[in-house]
């Protein structure tokens, strides 16, 4: 995972550094290696969606 796609995330997930938010991120990174190219462009689509529907509540 490149700097770029961490700062995207971050941004995504509104990243301000607590405990809860950096366990998150590291079990995301490692699942996020795993996946394929197009698979890893659903995940993020689905992130968004999900922090945004979080955001509205």
């Amino acid at each position: 995972m490149n700097k770029s796609k961490v700062k995207e995330i971050k941004k995504i997930m509104n990243y301000e550094g607590h405990p809860q938010q950096k366990r998150l991120l590291r079990r995301f990174k490692k699942s996020y290696v795993r996946l394929s190219e197009a698979e890893k462009i659903e995940v993020i689509k689905d992130l968004k969606a999900a922090f945004e529907a979080k955001e509205e509540k």
